[in-house]
């Protein structure tokens, strides 16, 4: 294939550090990863971070977008922003000159952007954001991470559905045990929505493990947590905030002592290697799951390393079709 059916389409101009960061991780994944990068957004504060810099120009192309999209803009305010770098982003994917979109800026104004250019799969009440997080033996996969506070037992195993896809063509899963984030591993637990979901995925031709808790979501029993948005962005904000806790604490402890310190010198090694598994750059973004194209929504804080591993994933999800792949499984809700 050449470059120009494959571009990955990135939005620079979203993010919390935007767009240095953004422009640093197109520029490794044009150079280190053989990747095409379409980047959108000011020519005026883009092109001097590239200049100087070596790339194949037929890899790394920049498109100016005259708006953005800030962090605190609401859905309704993004919509109206047509020439915005994120707006553009995505409607390059509509239009073929990209084979995915990514965006790490304000997540409600990407899903209502991507929606809106991309819309959805045939089958798909509303797409959900799935994320990747680290565990026991491989990943874990959790959605809907907070596109929708409000989900109904059919959305549940449509999640489902979606993720199962997910894990095998991205991640490959030979069959991915598959469960629902409930309040206790009892199937007459959780409420009267996890209760029908349990009913709905129950009657696919899934690999079901039913219900799991929250003290599960590493262990290497599960490898698809399905909830509500509203459920699967507290815990995964719990999560971060537990990491970070863990982190600070375990610098003061080590700091505050001779020994402790040498200890830590002496295993350095492994401290790294955790560092590595748990860093959430190494994943990328979590893709937007059930609309008619790939859009990749990465973390406002990403680095340039967050970047390059959203622009893989997007690129991973066009190569392997994901969404006819989606779209097929879906109509065992039909049948």
């Amino acid at each position: 294939m050449s470059p120009s059916d494959t571009f990955i389409a990135l939005d620079a101009m979203g993010g919390d550090h935007a767009p240095e960061p953004m422009v640093r991780g197109a520029l490794d994944a044009v150079r280190l990863d053989g990747r095409a990068v379409l980047i959108f957004g000011r020519r005026e504060v883009i092109e001097p971070l590239l200049k100087g810099v070596d790339y194949p120009a037929d890899r790394l192309r920049l498109v100016h977008c005259p708006d953005l999209v800030p962090m605190s803009a609401k859905p309704s305010v993004a919509m109206r922003q047509s020439e915005s770098s994120m707006a553009r982003c995505f409607r390059a994917v509509k239009d073929g000159d990209a084979v995915a979109g990514v965006s790490a800026g304000n997540s409600g104004a990407t899903m209502a952007l991507a929606l809106r250019y991309l819309g959805r799969i045939k089958g798909v009440t509303r797409p959900a954001i799935c994320l990747t997080m680290p565990g026991q033996g491989g990943p874990r996969l959790l959605l809907d991470a907070g596109a929708n506070t409000v989900c109904t037992p059919d959305m549940f195993a449509q999640f489902a559905l979606m993720a199962n896809c997910y894990a095998k063509a991205i991640f490959g899963f030979d069959s991915p045990r598959i469960a629902i984030l409930s309040n206790g591993e009892e199937e007459g637990k959780g409420t009267e929505l996890t209760q029908g979901a349990f009913e709905k995925i129950q009657a696919l031709s899934l690999n079901f493990v039913g219900y799991c808790e929250g003290r599960d979501l590493f262990t290497d029993s599960v490898d698809v947590i399905v909830t509500d948005g509203f459920t699967g962005n507290i815990a995964l904000k719990t999560l971060e905030g537990t990491a970070r806790f863990i982190v600070s604490q375990l610098k003061v402890e080590i700091e505050g002592s001779l020994l402790a310190m040498a200890g830590a010198m002496l295993a350095k090694g492994a401290f790294e290697g955790l560092k590595e598994t748990l860093d959430p750059s190494q994943y990328g973004g979590a893709p937007l799951l059930g609309l008619s194209g790939p859009a990749v929504i990465a973390h406002g804080s990403s680095d340039a390393l967050a970047i390059r591993s959203a622009i893989r994933v997007a690129e991973r999800c066009a190569r392997q079709d994901l969404t006819v792949q989606i779209e097929s499984a879906l109509s065992e809700l039909t049948a």
